[in-house]
């Protein structure tokens, strides 16, 4: 059985009529088979894990995050922040457990990959709509998480004080962005307190990257199904319109999420390649997007 990102999105892709029909996607009827572990409380990273297989040629193992929000939006990133990967040492003790008792290898160091799987509405009558994307997490990383952190903390201290930057920049300098997250996080006591305080650390989308938000990303259309992958920058690549997946242009076909996924439909259903429509999308931020698309209720 596989279970890359890909094989995901083959199988969510022909489960897409489900999709209006859920208010929360916990309870969304997901394959299990494709899982080594689930998380099971509110606030812990990440939602599911796929099964990883080293000798595959897509060889999952991938962190999802399930976003669902009331309106077109992508909502809060509580006590996290999005990231394209992620070490599996930031992975709770239960999760971890899971892995174990899956028969998964487990090494702290060890870089996944984030992909957040995002749910909008529109609650008009008597007509509603929905908006899926399964979307890699640089969509929303354009910068790095530690400078992101350093630089916020910067401006909290001294916003104008550029010296104050690059003493933190300093201190931080060996830290990776977890641990400088989990140091904001900690629980602080205070000598005569009767509390004790914890900063929490909660990021949010910007229009320019709310990837709901049709005027920014028109490609994105109301009862639509996305993945939405980056192509490395190396391979260079125009704006490509949607079209057909049969009628794919070569310079799509010669990318490697491209091959990925259709590999991955070949193994899931090829026939769900003739509902697929194929393209590029620009990130204002953050370089070219492969977008997968089909209609929810085609």
């Amino acid at each position: 059985m596989h279970s890359s990102i890909y094989h995901f999105f083959g199988a969510i892709l022909d489960r897409r009529g489900y999709f209006p029909q859920f208010q929360n996607l916990e309870q969304f009827d997901f394959p299990d088979s494709f899982f080594a572990a689930r998380s099971t409380g509110t606030g812990t990273f990440p939602d599911l894990v796929l099964r990883y297989d080293p000798f595959a040629d897509l060889p999952g193992g991938e962190f999802i995050e399930l976003k669902t929000a009331g309106a077109m939006t992508v909502s809060s990133f509580n006590s996290t922040i999005p990231m394209a990967r992620k070490p599996m040492g930031i992975l709770s003790k239960k999760v971890q457990d899971q892995l174990r008792e899956a028969g998964e290898s487990f090494d702290e160091s060890e870089q996944r990959d984030v992909y957040y799987l995002v749910v909008g509405r529109k609650r008009q009558k008597p007509s509603p709509k929905t908006k899926v994307c399964l979307v890699n997490g640089a969509f929303f990383e354009t910068i790095s998480t530690k400078d992101l952190l350093i630089r916020a903390a910067s401006q909290i201290f001294h916003n104008r004080d550029s010296t104050n930057l690059i003493e933190l920049e300093t201190y931080f300098e060996d830290m990776s962005a977890d641990e400088i997250q989990s140091r904001f996080a900690a629980t602080r006591k205070v000598d005569g307190a009767s509390t004790k305080i914890r900063f929490r650390v909660m990021s949010e989308c910007l229009p320019s990257s709310n990837i709901m938000n049709g005027s920014k990303f028109p490609e994105l259309g109301d009862d639509t199904i996305s993945m939405l992958v980056p192509i490395d920058n190396t391979e260079r690549l125009r704006r490509i319109g949607l079209g057909k997946w049969a009628d794919a242009d070569d310079q799509i076909r010669s990318t490697v999420p491209y091959m990925n996924l259709s590999a991955a439909l070949d193994d899931v259903s090829p026939a769900l390649k003739s509902i697929l429509s194929i393209g590029t999308l620009k990130h204002p931020n953050d370089g070219i997007y492969l977008i997968a698309q089909a209609r929810i209720h085609a």
